[in-house]
């Protein structure tokens, strides 16, 4: 696999995975309106969890450099190429 292959499977996975989640949540079953609340509330601090550290890899220096902003806008990196 290329660097290029991997980050493209890399990047699908997490789009399927994202997909899965909203299908999932949607089939969560009723327990009450008491018990469903908590459940609500679990899975949107889980969905926000993922979410800002998602947000903060975009802010931080730390994955993209001086480029966060552009990388954030584009969703596209220019990677070092791997040594053969």
């Amino acid at each position: 696999m290329t660097q290029q292959e991997a980050l493209d499977h890399a990047g699908a996975a997490t789009v399927a995975r994202y997909h899965e989640w909203d299908a999932v949540v949607q089939q969560i079953p009723s327990w009450g309106e008491e018990v469903d609340a908590i459940v609500r509330r679990f899975v949107e601090i889980s969905r926000i969890s993922v979410i800002s550290n998602l947000d903060w890899s975009f802010k931080s220096q730390r994955y993209f450099g001086k480029k966060h902003e552009e990388v954030r806008r584009t969703r596209r990196i220019n990677a070092i190429p791997m040594p053969v």
